[in-house]
C-alpha cells in the first residue's frame, strides 16, 4: 500500500464507484515504462509537451519544457510504448517570480545550476525531438503553443497541435472539469506531482491510454477523431460592449487584435451548421448586432497558434 497515499471524502455515489462507501483512495502516478522508440508499421508518433513559464500571458517566458514521445495506432488510439523524456530549464531575462517558484518549485538557483552543468535548453535541439511527430498534444494547447512558436517559430507553425481538454469532449463524459489534477484524481484515481512539466505529461499520456468515463475505446481516440475533423471558427467584429457577458456565456472569448488582426469575439464550433446558426444569432436577434460575421475553417495544422 505504498502508493495509496490519502482517503478523501467524496459525495453521493462514490461507493459505486470505489467500493469504500463515502472514501476514495487515490494511487501515487507510476509512469509506464521507457522503451526505446521503434517504428511499426500501421503506428505513429506523438509528443504530449508542457511549458511552465515565468507568468500566464503570452509575453511571458518558458523556464521548463517537457515532451514526452509515445508510439500510439491511429485506427484506434491504442498507446503501445512511451519513450525517454526530453526535459530541459531555460533561463528567462528576468528573475523567476516568487509565486512561480511557489507554483512549480523552480528558482533561479535550479536554472543557474542547470546551466553550469549543460542541461539548458538549446533551440536546435527542438528540431531533432519534435520534427518526428506526427501530432503533438498538450493540456491546454492554445498556451503551450503559443509559447512554443515564439522559441522555434519555423518547426512548430507546421506542426498539427491536438489539445486534452478541447478534444477529448469531457462534458460529454460528465466531467465536471477539464483541469488535469481534477480528471485525474475524480476520474482515474491517481495524483502527480502537480505543475511540473514532465509530471504533467505523464499524467497526461496515462490518461491517454485509458477510456473515457462514458465512450467506449480510449481517450486518445477522441482526441485524433477531433483533430482531424478541426473547428470552424466564428468571428464576431463590432459586438457592442454591452453584449460582452452574454458572449462569454456562449463560450466566445476575447480577441485583442493586434499584428494586424482588428479585435473580435470569437468561438470554435463542430461543423459548418453549428457556425452557420451561429452567424444567424450574432447577426439577427439573440444579442445586438455584430458589424460583421466571419467564418473559417481550422485544421489541426493552425489551431491553437499564434499566427491565427
Amino acid at each position: 500500500m505504498e502508493d495509496v497515499t490519502t482517503l478523501m471524502e467524496v459525495g453521493a455515489g462514490a461507493e459505486a464507484q470505489t467500493g469504500f462507501g463515502d472514501m476514495m483512495v487515490l494511487h501515487r502516478l507510476r509512469p509506464r515504462p521507457v522503451s526505446p522508440r521503434c517504428d511499426q508499421p500501421g503506428t505513429r508518433l506523438g509528443i504530449c509537451v508542457d511549458v511552465e513559464t515565468t507568468g500566464i500571458r503570452s509575453a511571458d517566458e518558458v523556464i521548463e519544457l517537457a515532451a514526452l514521445p509515445f508510439t500510439y495506432r491511429p485506427s484506434d488510439g491504442a498507446i503501445l510504448a512511451v519513450h525517454e523524456p526530453f526535459v530541459r530549464l531555460r533561463q528567462p531575462s528576468i528573475p523567476i517570480p516568487p509565486e512561480i517558484t511557489a507554483l512549480t518549485g523552480i528558482d533561479d538557483a535550479m536554472v543557474a545550476a542547470a546551466v553550469a552543468a549543460g542541461r539548458t535548453l538549446d533551440i536546435d535541439e527542438l528540431d531533432a525531438v519534435f520534427a518526428p511527430a506526427a501530432l503533438i498534444l498538450a493540456h491546454n494547447a492554445s498556451f503551450d503553443r503559443r509559447h512554443l512558436e515564439r522559441l522555434h517559430p519555423k518547426l512548430f507553425e507546421n506542426k498539427p497541435f491536438a489539445c486534452t481538454i478541447e478534444d477529448a469532449g469531457w462534458d460529454e463524459e460528465g466531467v465536471e472539469s477539464p483541469k488535469l489534477a481534477y480528471v485525474a484524481a475524480l476520474h482515474y484515481d491517481f495524483f502527480y506531482e502537480k505543475h511540473r512539466a514532465t509530471a504533467d505529461c505523464h499524467a497526461v499520456v496515462e490518461i491517454l491510454g485509458r477510456k473515457p468515463p462514458i465512450s467506449e475505446g480510449t481517450v486518445l481516440a477522441k482526441v485524433l477523431e477531433s483533430a482531424r475533423r478541426g473547428r470552424h471558427r466564428v468571428r464576431a467584429f463590432g459586438t457592442p460592449f454591452a453584449e460582452k457577458d452574454a458572449l462569454r456565456a456562449r463560450r466566445y472569448k476575447w480577441d485583442p487584435g493586434g499584428d494586424g488582426r482588428p479585435k473580435n469575439w470569437y468561438r470554435d464550433v463542430r461543423d459548418a451548421a453549428a457556425a452557420e446558426e451561429e452567424r444567424a444569432l450574432l447577426s439577427e436577434g439573440l444579442f445586438a448586432p455584430a458589424t460583421d460575421v466571419s467564418i473559417s475553417w481550422l485544421s489541426a495544422f493552425d489551431r491553437f497558434s499564434s499566427r491565427i
